[in-house]
């Protein structure tokens, strides 16, 4: 009786796994990629069934399975594991991608028959196991990734049978540690990466075979410790990255075998110094990364071997000053970054014997004066990083050897002026910024040899005008931005040279009105700031020369018309925004004749709308602005419709700003605004003014709220106003 019902359960089990097993999906779309005929794999197993009889798809002309020599699933694809019928199916295959589909184990039998495959790659899925015999028969391997998956453990022979394995990947997985001989038999292997786990100790035992490996990394895990000669087998290692562990010290010979090493990663750790003879052994390296530690000093001889490095990186430390001759035997280096220390000052000397230099970055200190002749010997300098410092003036030729810079990093100092002539010799110079500084007058003539200038920074200074010629040499330039100043309006001719523009940006000053001669040459430009002015008007014609603009911004300023006649045909604009201004009428041949399909109209007189969404149509659009169009057609200045809406202060500012008037006394990053108080008295004295108060108000609420980004940040911190 006892064996009559287990059988009967048996029976029903097997019924029941055929029955979900038909529901599942398992099928090959096959095409030729890279002259290999490849099956685009669907499966649908979440139940991790492996007794398929068949797999759905239909070859090409003359094609069968024994030509597959690839497998790779398709996006959406879902299996606990594999099924062995792929192998079974597909055995002259050679390459299998089975990438992100949640696969949780991988069986003795799931790749058993897939003997010829040279590449597997198992990477984000959710493999918490592998059968040990798993990789027994697949001998011809060259490259295993296993990495971004969910692996603790594995088994210590499971790549017994891997003796020609190349490359293999452990990565970004919960590993605390590996069996003692888990890679003894991995003589071929070459780049071996266990980053991001969580391994707190090193076995000598992992490397005593790998003698042919030359890259691995450990980045990002828990040690603290090197055992003393722990890398002493790794004689052909050219690259070693142990960044972001929690090393605080290294003893003298742990590099000592490692002659043909070319890249040292020690980022991230705890260490605050080195022994003086560690680096050695080490007379090939060309890369040191020692970024994000606790150096305050460095010993003089401690680069002493590194004749041939080419990058040092020290940036994230604590160093406050520099031997003098500390990198004096670095004379093939290239690329030198110093930033984010506590360094105010350097001696004259400190970058003579680094003539090959290319690059160097000396932003985020605490400099506030340079010799004049630091840079006399990089001749060959393409990138300077000055920025983030105390500079208040440089000294007059501090630049003129850097002939071939073409990156120029002056902004966020407190520079105030410029000599003439100071970028005089400078015809590469590509990229120029000076933002960020207390600019109040650029001479006209600064950029007139800088003819190669495709991009450049002068906001968030304190510019009031330009002289008209300042840019008539640079037809080249692309990327102009200017916001954030004080000016009220510029030269006509000042954009006339600039032909190639591409990205203009004037928002956040204090301009009324606009001159159609500014934009008459700028046939290129395709994005324009105006936003954050007090621009009342748009003259007739202004924007017809922009025949490539696609974005506008206009918003946050005093507009109460929208004419087309402002616009012409710019059937290339996609993009206005014209939010919280007083736009109480709008002709309807602006949206017949321009390519606008994205319109922010919200907190405006006439419409509070926001026409985002591509796939909206003209007639939405119409219908929206009917108030708009209805209005312009009756358009005269005494008959606008008064806004309703009441916005209080509270609602509306950020913490330590005041009530103002939007139009006159914009609180913003030059803190130019009367206080609530003063403005509270005024509105004492003239009601008149309570309801426009209250409507702009709810103007700066839209652009705090919107625009935080690009505007003023109020809402991020207080702002104290004049």
């Amino acid at each position: 009786m006892f064996s009559t019902r287990v059988l009967s359960i048996l029976v029903l089990v097997v019924i029941f796994e055929k029955s979900y097993a038909q529901n599942e999906v398992l099928s090959c779309n096959y095409y030729v990629v890279n002259g290999r005929y490849t099956c685009d794999l669907t499966i649908q197993n979440p139940n991790g069934f492996n007794n398929f009889t068949g797999i759905v798809g239909t070859h090409m002309t003359n094609k069968t399975n024994a030509d597959v020599r690839g497998i790779k699933s398709v996006s959406g694809s879902n299996s606990k594991n594999v099924p062995s019928i792929l192998c079974d199916y597909f055995q002259n295959t050679t390459n299998i991608e089975l990438n992100g589909m949640q696969i949780v184990t991988i069986d003795v039998d799931s790749f058993k028959n897939c003997k010829k495959a040279i590449y597997l790659t198992l990477y984000g899925n959710k493999i918490t196991q592998v059968a040990e015999k798993s990789l027994d028969e697949n001998t011809e391997l060259q490259t295993l990734y296993f990495h971004s998956n969910q692996l603790s453990t594995i088994p210590e022979d499971l790549f017994k049978n891997l003796q020609n394995l190349v490359t293999l990947w452990l990565d970004s997985n919960k590993f605390t540690d590996f069996p003692k001989y888990l890679f003894r038999n991995l003589q071929k292997l070459t780049n071996l990466d266990l980053q991001s786990n969580q391994i707190n100790t090193l076995r000598p035992e992992w490397f005593e075979n790998l003698k042919s490996l030359s890259y691995i990394t450990f980045a990002g895990n828990q040690i603290s410790d090197l055992p003393i000669n722990i890398f002493n087998p790794l004689t052909n290692l050219q690259s070693l990255s142990l960044s972001s562990n929690r090393i605080p010290s290294i003893p003298a010979s742990t590099f000592d075998s490692l002659r043909n090493l070319t890249s040292l990663t020690l980022y991230g750790n705890q260490i605050s110094e080195l022994p003086t003879s560690i680096f050695e052994p080490l007379t090939k390296l060309q890369t040191l990364n020692l970024n994000a530690n606790k150096f305050s000093n460095l010993n003089i001889s401690l680069f002493k071997p590194l004749i041939n490095l080419w990058s040092l990186y020290l940036t994230n430390n604590q160093l406050v000053e520099l031997p003098i001759d500390v990198f004096e035997p670095l004379v093939n280096l290239r690329a030198l970054d110093l930033s984010n220390n506590k360094i105010s000052n350097f001696s004259n000397n400190f970058l003579v014997p680094l003539k090959s230099l290319t690059s160097l970055t000396l932003n985020n200190n605490q400099i506030s004066e340079l010799p004049n002749d630091i840079f006399d010997t990089l001749l060959n300098l393409n990138t300077l990083y000055l920025s983030n410092n105390n500079f208040t003036v440089l000294p007059d030729n501090i630049l003129k050897p850097l002939t071939k810079l073409s990156q120029l990093y002056l902004n966020s100092n407190q520079l105030s002026v410029f000599q003439d002539g100071i970028f005089d010799l400078m015809t590469n110079l590509q990229y120029l910024y000076l933002d960020n500084n207390q600019i109040k007058e650029l001479p006209s003539n600064i950029f007139n040899k800088t003819v190669n200038l495709y991009y450049l920074t002068i906001h968030t200074n304190i510019l009031t005008n330009l002289s008209p010629l300042i840019f008539k040499n640079n037809p080249r330039m692309q990327y102009l931005y200017m916001q954030s100043n004080q000016f009220e309006t510029l030269p006509l001719t000042l954009f006339d040279s600039l032909t190639s523009l591409y990205w203009l940006n004037m928002q956040t000053n204090k301009i009324e009105n606009l001159a159609p001669e500014w934009f008459k040459s700028l046939k290129n430009l395709q994005y324009l700031y105006l936003n954050l002015n007090k621009i009342k008007e748009l003259p007739e014609g202004v924007f017809n020369p922009l025949v490539k603009l696609k974005y506008l911004y206009l918003y946050g300023n005093q507009l109460k018309i929208i004419r087309s006649e402002s616009f012409g045909n710019l059937t290339s604009l996609t993009d206005a925004y014209l939010y919280s201004n007083q736009i109480d009428a709008i002709d309807e041949k602006f949206i017949n004749n321009t390519g606008v399909v994205r319109l922010d109209v919200r907190n405006n007189k006439c419409a509070n709308i926001n026409i985002l969404d591509n796939s909206a149509s003209r007639q939405t659009m119409r219908t929206a602005l009917a108030k708009c169009f209805e209005n312009f057609e009756n358009w005269t200045p005494e008959t606008t419709t008064t806004s309703t809406t009441v916005i209080t202060t509270e609602q509306t500012l950020p913490p330590g700003c005041s009530s103002v008037n939007i139009y006159e006394r914009v609180c913003n990053v030059e803190d130019k605004v009367e206080s609530l108080s003063d403005l509270t008295s005024e509105v004492e004295n003239h009601s008149s003014l309570i309801a426009e108060l209250q409507e702009e108000n709810q103007i700066l609420k839209s652009a705090l709220e919107d625009l935080q980004d690009q505007v003023l940040i109020l809402t991020t911190r207080p702002c104290s106003c004049r």
